[in-house]
């Protein structure tokens, strides 16, 4: 009788401990592999609307007559770079994450759809930066907005 009960206990530990095991990888594969590549995306959308409104006085602007133009190409070069970059970005975000069109329907992420289009968006913006057509530049900035549910403060008319 001593000895049965004695497996018994550590039978209770060791399923204990394993059961602890198998919870904890379950919830480090779904950190690894759907929270931080969520939490990445959110990331890039956050960082896609500071640049909107941070260099909006750029792809907003045609420079004045008096402008030194070399020292506003560099900057306009720079800020095509930064857009041409997280443009680049936007679609391999979405990829590594998995059931995203499912997260995209429960609105958690953007759809993959919207993705693709912001992404176009986004080249285009970067493509027009020296070539400053501010209602084409406005019209691209309000889909990019809208396409990714960035939310951007807006002054009042």
């Amino acid at each position: 009788m001593e000895l049965s009960k004695l497996f018994e206990i550590f039978l209770t530990a060791a399923l204990t401990i394993i059961g602890g095991v198998i919870i904890f990888v379950t919830g480090q594969l779904i950190l690894r592999f759907i929270v931080e590549p969520i939490q990445d995306l959110n990331r890039l959308r956050g960082e896609i609307a500071y640049s909107l409104i941070f260099y909006s006085n750029v792809y907003m602007n045609v420079p004045p007559p008096y402008t030194d133009l070399s020292e506003d190409n560099k900057s306009r070069d720079e800020v095509q770079k930064i857009f041409r970059q997280l443009a680049s970005q936007l679609c391999p975000k979405i990829n590594i994450i998995p059931w995203s069109t499912a997260w995209g329907m429960l609105q958690i992420v953007p759809k993959f759809q919207n993705v693709t289009l912001a992404t176009t968006e986004l080249i285009g913006l970067s493509n027009s930066i020296h070539a400053v057509n501010v209602d084409f530049n406005r019209i691209r900035r309000e889909k990019i907005e809208t396409l990714l549910n960035i939310k951007i403060v807006k002054k009042n008319k």
